[in-house]
């Protein structure tokens, strides 16, 4: 197994399907380019396009339901898509927060105080800016931000896309 995104044509691609959702705004419960995405929706969707995964299905999740629980619903979703819609030609490792990160990661974040995962984003990597990630958040919508030390201490988990091969 390689990380996915080592090729730069699989990182290419990549990084076309996700700067073709630039400028969406953030929608709670949406995955529609152009009109709105949520963090988590915005992944898939860019996940699926690229034939990762094949299917992204959601149930309903209040707009802060990350304030009253101590579920992992992020973490656990993300997991079930993974179990049930993988391509089967990818898998995923589950790296420690601490290990360098790589283009096309999955970075998952908690800012709550119970510690559950409530935020997600793909790491871009340098592209002249600094350490960049890309993210749908609300205000801002689909963007780069930079990783930097905020994001860096409310990481909780981190995944990377690996290929046969």
């Amino acid at each position: 197994m390689k990380p996915l995104f080592r090729s730069d044509k699989n990182w290419e691609r990549m990084l076309g399907i996700i700067q073709s959702w630039m400028g969406t705004p953030y929608k709670h419960l949406t995955m529609v380019k152009g009109r709105g995405a949520d963090c988590t929706l915005f992944i898939g969707a860019c996940w699926k396009e690229y034939g990762i995964i094949t299917k992204v299905e959601y149930d309903y999740y209040p707009k802060q339901w990350h304030i009253h629980t101590n579920e992992e619903k992020v973490v656990n979703s993300f997991n079930d898509h993974w179990n049930k819609y993988r391509n089967p030609k990818y898998h995923f490792e589950v790296l420690p927060v601490e290990e360098p990160k790589k283009r096309g990661d999955l970075l998952a974040f908690s800012n709550t105080s119970q510690n559950v995962t409530n935020h997600a984003s793909i790491y871009i990597g340098d592209i002249g800016r600094g350490r960049m990630m890309c993210h749908s958040i609300q205000g801002r919508g689909v963007s780069y931000f930079p990783y930097g030390s905020y994001w860096k201490r409310k990481m909780v988990n981190f995944y990377r896309v690996m290929e046969e091969g």
